[in-house]
């Protein structure tokens, strides 16, 4: 016995919640998410440098590439744009490239950016959550995914290529890719990284020549929706307060209904006696 799939079947997805905790530059990685939502890419806006390299252009091309690789469709609906024209792309994704200086906005949106310095010293934070058990007792359930604590910073004679995700300043659930290289080489390391490397995950990634090493892992902000019930399930998993909570209104509202139950049932005894 022999089977096949019909090739003009179809798989409707549609019904089915999506919903996924942000930056994950590993899904980005691997799927070119969240900017393959749509195939066309036309809710996608990549904002080039004034004057882009050669380098710009050529990573530029393979990372939607590898998108096309992941949707099976042309980007036929991307917006190219520069830093000044930013404004409409307030409710789209948006994948900054830049090598050099020529990017304003590294500058604009430096307080959204987990990497700070010059050519000579880098900083950025890590996130201690590593080294933490989970305080799932905590009444707040953002307690474990705030900003990281612990700063480091490193010396270095050529400067790294990032790789960061973060939320987009102009519109809340829209999300901004970032990769930025102080020389023109580093992009080149990046869409290679990002062809080849495991280790492009979390939130930070830095690449240095082969190396890439994922630095930060924390995740802000949500994208999509879930249903009614399976958003209340999500609310009581990040919060064990409110768990016990539903399980102690539960108890009393079922003692309340037993209790009234025997009682009538006494009753009718007594009236029956």
């Amino acid at each position: 016995m022999r089977g096949s799939i019909d090739p003009e079947s179809t798989l409707d997805f549609s019904g089915y919640d999506h919903f996924m905790a942000m930056p994950n530059l590993g899904v980005f990685k691997d799927s070119g998410f969240p900017f393959t939502r749509l195939a066309d890419l036309s809710q996608t806006a990549v904002v080039l440098a004034d004057q882009p390299s050669t380098e710009d252009v050529s990573a530029y091309l393979s990372v939607l590439g590898r998108f096309g690789e992941s949707t099976g469709y042309p980007a036929t609906g991307v917006s190219v744009i520069h830093a000044a024209q930013i404004a409409s792309a307030a409710d789209k994704d948006i994948l900054v490239m830049s090598s050099g200086s020529d990017q304003p906005l590294l500058k604009q949106w430096a307080d959204r950016l987990p990497i700070s310095g010059n050519a000579q010293q880098q900083g950025f934070e890590l996130s201690d959550l590593a080294f933490r058990l989970r305080d799932w007792m905590s009444p707040d359930p953002d307690e474990n995914q705030r900003r990281a604590r612990v700063a480091m910073a490193f010396s270095s004679d050529a400067r790294s290529t990032f790789l960061t995700g973060f939320e987009s300043p102009l519109h809340k659930g829209r999300s901004v890719v970032l990769i930025s290289s102080g020389q023109p080489g580093g992009m080149s390391d990046v869409a290679r990284a990002l062809s080849s490397s495991d280790k492009v995950q979390g939130s930070l990634v830095v690449v240095r020549g082969d190396s890439v090493e994922a630095l930060v892992a924390e995740q802000k902000y949500y994208v999509g929706d879930l249903g009614p019930i399976k958003y209340v399930q999500w609310l009581m998993s990040r919060n064990v307060l409110w768990l016990l909570l539903v399980v102690a209104v539960g108890v009393v509202l079922v003692t309340g209904v037993a209790y009234l139950t025997l009682r009538s049932l006494a009753k009718r005894r007594l009236e029956q006696e």
